[in-house]
């Protein structure tokens, strides 16, 4: 029986992956002509949610990987050098792609690939400070907030319609592979940020301030923060 499922599964993945193909070729068609009228309707219908949502990432703009009570390991701490970057930066440059895809499977691809840009930065961060692979498992109590914070740092206009635009015309067979998985966990992200407090962050600071950070770290850590908050703030001024 395992002997076939061997030769059978990369037959099915293959299939899987035509399907996929497939989706995003009938609804790229479908949506080319579409896409500006339905999404009009759906950011008038969805104008409170995204204010709200919009509210939210004004709030929590300066938030870092560390107010989220994450393991350190998933800090991703940037270096106190002109060559640093903000953590997690290519996951959000591919978040902020997101209002530019024009159907509902290429905005649930994007969702998927800003998964995808989460597990690569972890990687890549730790591949140069020699952190084997096998201590990076990435389960879901951290993915979440991680995508979280990605969305937070990308300010993606309009997030809570481009979730439920997707979804709502995402097909069955989409919904229930990898693409619905990513709608759902950016869906599952906005109500996290939503439902984010103050006194979640402050709980959630002091938690880890108690454990194996001191003080001058934790300010230093702090302060870069925000000087990459500071410079990329300036940067799409300039831009």
């Amino acid at each position: 029986m395992f002997a076939g499922m061997r030769e059978i599964y990369p037959q099915l993945m293959a299939i899987s992956q035509v399907a996929v193909a497939t989706a995003k070729a009938l609804s790229d068609a479908i949506f080319r002509n579409q896409h500006v009228r339905l999404f009009s309707n759906y950011l008038v219908k969805y104008a409170t949610e995204d204010s709200q949502q919009e509210s939210k990432f004004a709030e929590f703009a300066t938030l870092n990987p560390a107010h989220l009570g994450l393991p350190r390991r998933f800090w991703l701490t940037p270096k106190r050098d002109v060559t640093s970057t903000p953590p997690y930066l290519a996951a959000i440059d591919v978040a902020r792609k997101l209002p530019d895809c024009e159907s509902p499977v290429t905005k649930a691809m994007c969702m998927v690939d800003i998964g995808k840009a989460i597990g690569d930065c972890i990687l890549s961060y730790w591949d140069k400070n020699q952190l084997p692979p096998d201590q990076l498992l990435l389960g879901a109590d951290d993915f979440l907030p991680i995508f979280s914070f990605v969305l937070i740092k990308a300010n993606v206009p309009h997030v809570f319609t481009e979730c439920k635009y997707t979804e709502d015309f995402l097909d069955e067979f989409s919904m229930s592979d990898e693409l619905g998985y990513a709608v759902v966990t950016c869906q599952t992200s906005i109500c996290f940020i939503r439902c984010l407090q103050q006194k979640d962050i402050e709980e959630a600071t002091a938690s880890t301030k108690g454990g194996a950070v001191s003080d001058r770290d934790w300010l230093e850590q702090q302060l870069v923060y925000g000087l990459l908050d500071l410079a990329s703030a300036q940067k799409q001024v300039v831009t």
